[in-house]
This record gives C-alpha cells, sequence and structure tokens, in this order.
C-alpha cells in the first residue's frame, strides 16, 4: 500500500450525534498532519472529511473531500435517509405528501 486516507464525518449543527465536533477540527488536522510527518518515508497519508450536502464547514486544509448526503429537508426539518431503510417516511413538499419507501 502507498497511500492511506482518513476522514471524518463533517460537522453538522442540526444533528451532532454523529459528526466532529466544530471544536475538534482543528486537533483532528494536526493528528493526521502528525502522522504524514511522522511516516512520510513509509506511506503518503491523507486528511479527508466527508462532508454532508447540508454542511457548512470549512474545507480548506484537507486533501480530499466525500461528498454525500445522509438527510433531506423537508418543511425546514432535516430527515435522516440512514434511518429510512425498512421504514416508509412520509415528506411533505408544498401542499404535496410523498411517501419513500427504501428498499
Amino acid at each position: 500500500m502507498e497511500c492511506i486516507g482518513f476522514s471524518v464525518h463533517s460537522y453538522t449543527e442540526f444533528d451532532t450525534s454523529f459528526c466532529i465536533k466544530s471544536e475538534k477540527v482543528a486537533d483532528y488536522k494536526a493528528e493526521i498532519n502528525g502522522l504524514k510527518e511522522k511516516y512520510k518515508d513509509k506511506i503518503r497519508i491523507l486528511c479527508g472529511t466527508e462532508l454532508d450536502y447540508f454542511s457548512e464547514m470549512p474545507t480548506d486544509g484537507f486533501d480530499y473531500i466525500i461528498g454525500s448526503v445522509h438527510y433531506v429537508k423537508s418543511c425546514g426539518e432535516y430527515i435522516a435517509v440512514d434511518e429510512m431503510l425498512h421504514i416508509p417516511i412520509s415528506l411533505h413538499f408544498s401542499d404535496n405528501c410523498v411517501t419513500i419507501y427504501s428498499v
């Protein structure tokens, strides 16, 4: 193996249950940069983040960005699509109601 990348879920203010805390981003980058320096003669190490569509976390200082959509927004509410695997979810768009079933 010549290269390895680490990534964290980007900060989202409306759901902090799984993402990096905004005050920990600098620590995360510093840790990866320390590993880059320590192992620079053995392996290339990259620092990345998985940036959710609704995340407003700055992306400067990352080597790569993984784009993701973990939520849909309906009537001002964020609905986690990862939790839609086996249950129907009714989404309201204007006056229409759509039920989504995931397979």
